[in-house]
This record gives C-alpha cells, structure tokens and sequence, in this order.
C-alpha cells in the first residue's frame, strides 16, 4: 500500500531549511482504466487536467470541478506537444499527418477553440518546435531559425520554446535565443520559474542546474529529473527514478529547495512508480502519473 511521507524528518541535506511540505492528500483521478495515461499537465487556472496516452496521440481533458472527462483531439501525435491558452479557452497541439497527394509525412500546428469547437491550422512545416502561447498568440519556431514562424509574437516576458539542437530555446524580447549556459550543454526538461527570472534544466550527464536569465550558474542540484517548479517557486519538484539499464525499477516525488540546501521526499510506494510531476499555477497540488499508466493528484501544506 501507498505509504505517504507526512513529516520533514527525512531527507533534510542541510540545517538550513527554507520551510515545510507536508502531504495532506493524494488521489488517483478517476479516468477510464483502460487505457495507459501519460504526462498530465494543469491548464493555467489549475481547474483542468490535460493527459495524452502512451503514444501521444489524442489530447484528453479532466475538469477538477465537474468531475467530467472529455476528448479534445485524437489527432496523431497531438499529445506530444500542445499549449493551452491563458483564459483556457484555446489549445493549440502539433499533429503529425499524411499529405493526400504525396504520402508524405508532416507537421501541422493546429488551434481549436474549446469554447465552439473549431479548428484552425495555423503552421506547417517538416519540423515544427511545440506550440505555446506568448499572450494570446500562438507561437511557433522553426529550427535552425532565429526567427519565429509567428513573428507578431512581441511579448516581454520571456518564454521557453523547448530544445533545440540541444539547446535551450527561449523567446526573450520577441525573438527566439538559443541558451547555453554551461557552453556545451545537452539539455532537457527546461522549465521556467514563475516569476520569469530563473530557469531549471537537466543537463546530460551533468545534472540539473538552475540558471538566471544571464547564464549564471545559481545552483547545482545534481540528479534531479523531469522538475517542476511550484507555484510560488520556493520548490523544485522532480522524480528520482532508477533503472536496471533496461526498465525503471523505482521512481518516488521529491523536493528539493532551489538552492539544492534542503530535500523532502514527498511518496515512498512498493506498489507504485511515481514519475513526471506537473505543479498547479494557482495550487498547492502536484499531478503526476505512474509508470503503469495512473494519474494522481497529490496535495501539500506549506509552512515557513
């Protein structure tokens, strides 16, 4: 059985401790079991839960409120890379599909209003970055471009596109900047804090490290995978997973302070393999799935 971690007893690195999480509930969510879940995600109000299924195709929605599970998109591909925008009422995803005259294979960036149903493609291309919203507009990039393929993109805050040639894509000042903070790096996972003013990001064979927006190494956290910021950035949650050089053989949440100075181990299962956590922008609350395809959503208390 699940054995939850309610105290900060374990897992403290060092004296100095930037407060306390505790574990007030985590619940699996009630989707259909026959499928495997994959990669759940909180739209921007926290209300919804977005998940894809092994293959990342199809794009589903889990309202927090109503309890209700729909199907937005069982497009190819659609799951592997979407955005939705700050009012929740549009989702733009990048499919894959299979030209009529040609047979031949590419992307498409397409955005549907949640509100009437419709689709709108807006982009394609043999190679497309995941689409994501700057304000109300969809942006997308091409690689080996310094440009945008939307480029009425001109918001001021700055936004992480993905990877690209290994690198850390970022929209900054309107334009697209390829960040390479440690001079060589191979990147993965980069996540933004919530103010805008540090990035996470795993580097291969290296570790995970937490950047500034000039490249400053601010800390090195060692193996931390697949982080998440939460809501108010005081924590970096991530998985510590293990292997046996052919399957993951454990996997449990953690959390680690930004300064690396205090960790929490936050699930300790026999039963379970928690992986890829998603924090809530507006919540205490944690989303992650198992490795055999559950998604739960895990809550926490906060104190200084």
């Amino acid at each position: 059985m699940k054995r939850l971690i309610l105290t900060l007893s374990l897992f403290l690195l060092f004296s100095k401790a930037e407060g306390q999480l505790t574990v007030t509930s985590n619940e699996r969510l009630p989707l259909p079991s026959r499928t495997a879940w994959h990669t759940p995600r909180f739209s921007p109000d926290g209300k919804r839960i977005y998940v894809t299924n092994e293959g990342g195709n199809g794009i589903w929605e889990f309202n927090l409120g109503k309890k209700s599970f729909r199907q937005i998109t069982a497009h190819l591909r659609s799951g592997s890379a979407y955005a939705i925008s700050p009012d929740g009422k549009r989702i733009a995803y990048r499919r894959t599909v299979v030209l009529a005259k040609t047979r031949r294979r590419v992307q498409e960036v397409v955005v549907r209003d949640l509100t009437t149903g419709r689709y709108t493609m807006i982009e394609r291309g043999n190679d497309l970055s995941a689409p994501f919203f700057a304000g109300d507009e969809v942006v997308v990039s091409r690689p080996n471009e310094l440009t945008l393929a939307t480029p009425q993109a001109t918001s001021a805050r700055v936004h992480v596109i993905g990877i690209e040639n290994t690198k850390i894509a970022l929209l900054k000042d309107g334009s697209k900047i390829l960040f390479d903070p440690l001079g060589d790096g191979r990147y993965i996972w980069p996540a933004l804090s919530p103010d805008g003013t540090r990035i996470v990001a795993h580097a291969m064979e290296r570790g995970t490290f937490v950047f500034d927006l000039d490249g400053r190494i601010v800390a090195s956290l060692g193996r931390r995978n697949a982080p998440s910021w939460t809501r108010d950035g005081k924590w970096i949650i991530y998985m510590q997973d293990e292997d046996d050089g052919h399957r993951i053989i454990a996997s449990d949440l953690f959390a680690v302070s930004p300064d690396g100075s205090t960790t929490i181990q936050l699930t300790h299962t026999a039963d379970e393999l928690e992986m890829y956590p998603q924090c809530s922008p507006t919540e205490n609350k944690i989303v992650y799935m198992t490795l055999s395809g559950k998604i739960h959503l895990l809550t926490y208390s906060e104190t200084p």
